[in-house]
């Protein structure tokens, strides 16, 4: 999940090296193709209107869940006017989203073929091509699950802590940003004072201290402030999921290219299993000296996990639905929008629908996207298998699809 709520949103070795609408009443679908205002494709992108048959991997499996994610998210497109934007151009009208969203109410859940049926009559598959090189890689992140201490012990060393109360976030604006500006974060004095968030040593010695959500292992610490959000277990059992709350505004440096650097790990070995082997075994003044290196320090809120099978929320404000969520650039996709990605070469997932509901640190750019896989050790092994070039195709309703090309904007 999550940069902002999606601090997660990357494999963990890629992170390591980088740094409902069941009430809905139904409507006319596909209403009012040639009113739509005249689109325009993205700069930097080729949009081709597509037949279902020419979609490499279209109908293997997972469309269930993508019909389920996407309910999810239809209520993000009711509270827009009809005629809004819900964001990058292609995407098109809110009425277009709302009509489909209408009929996606009324689908049976639990049979793939079934919501597959759903998605080819009221969708049309765009191919999506950069212009110019960029980068269509594809990688998986997972929600962590790991047993908590509420005291410090040798064992329970890590601290995980709350947003303190002194952290404001700030607009700071920037003459050579096109959105204006970007937020950073800072300490606020007593006197009002603004000033550079301590670094994450210092966070670390306090939690140390005392007053910490939990305590953990270290290297289960680690990774879920790589990840953004966990699932974690007190000595009573309960089993409450720590969301991101924010960080301390200080540069993020990759831990796994420090311990590279160092020495300390093979890049043969740079994968999450031995890193924790590494962090376990290693000196504890050099994994702390390596842990420090990134002064970036990730904070947390405890949030009840209601329902044990949904994911955490991401920053589409609804809960992720495991290989059917996936994290993109909003830059450039809306959130709610269907993104078909097919991975290639030796190892590749299989494709899939999946929607966009989350963004994170190094998701940047037009195909660069990250795919929920779930939650727990499993899920974060295969996640960390997913590192592959894709191929991406984009469904939107079919109204939309009319209007691209009445405009010229797809061919």
């Amino acid at each position: 999940m999550r940069a902002a709520p999606a601090v997660a949103a990357s494999t963990l070795l890629f992170a390591l090296l980088a740094g409902s609408c069941a009430s809905r009443p139904a409507a006319a679908p596909d209403a009012e193709p040639a009113a739509a205002a005249a689109p325009t494709a993205p700069d930097g992108l080729n949009l081709e209107i597509a037949a279902y048959d020419a979609v490499p991997g279209w109908g293997r499996g997972g469309e269930a869940a993508a019909l389920r994610a996407f309910r999810r998210t239809c209520p993000r497109f009711d509270a827009m006017g009809r005629n809004q934007d819900v964001g990058p151009a292609y995407a098109g009208e809110a009425r277009f989203w709302q009509e489909v969203c209408a009929a996606a109410a009324l689908v049976p859940d639990g049979l793939d073929s079934v919501a597959q049926t759903f998605f080819e009559a009221r969708f049309t598959p765009l191919r999506v091509t950069p212009r110019a090189g960029a980068s269509r890689k594809t990688t998986a992140y997972y929600e962590p699950e790991f047993d908590v201490a509420w005291v410090r012990d040798s064992y329970f060393s890590e601290p995980i802590m709350a947003r303190p109360a002194d952290l404001v976030d700030v607009e700071v604006r920037e003459a050579n940003h096109a959105g204006g500006g970007r937020r950073d974060v800072f300490v606020k004095g007593a006197d009002g004072a603004l000033r550079l968030a301590p670094a994450r040593a210092a966070y670390r010695a306090r939690g140390k201290a005392g007053g910490a959500l939990a305590y953990g292992r270290l290297g289960d610490v680690v990774f879920l402030q790589i990840q953004g959000s966990g699932r974690i277990k007190y000595p009573d059992g309960a089993v409450w999921r720590a969301a991101y709350a924010g960080h301390n505004g200080r540069a993020y440096t990759s831990i796994g290219a420090e311990i590279l650097a160092r020495g300390h790990v093979r890049q043969d070995r740079l994968n999450a299993d031995d890193i924790k082997v590494w962090m376990a075994t290693a000196p504890v003044d050099d994994v702390e000296s390596v842990i420090d290196s990134n002064e970036r320090y990730v904070f947390f809120k405890l949030v009840e996990v209601a329902d044990p099978t949904a994911g955490p929320v991401g920053a589409a404000g609804v809960a992720l639905e495991a290989g059917a969520s996936v994290a993109v650039d909003p830059a450039w996709h809306a959130y709610g929008a269907l993104v078909f990605v097919a991975p290639s070469g030796p190892g590749a997932p299989r494709a899939r629908l999946a929607v966009a509901q989350d963004t994170g640190g190094a998701i940047k750019g037009p195909l660069r996207s990250d795919i929920f896989w779930g939650t727990g050790v499993a899920a974060g092994q295969a996640a960390g298998r997913v590192n592959h070039d894709a191929d991406w195709w984009v469904l939107v309703p079919n109204a939309q699809a009319y209007a691209l090309r009445a405009a010229g904007a797809a061919s």
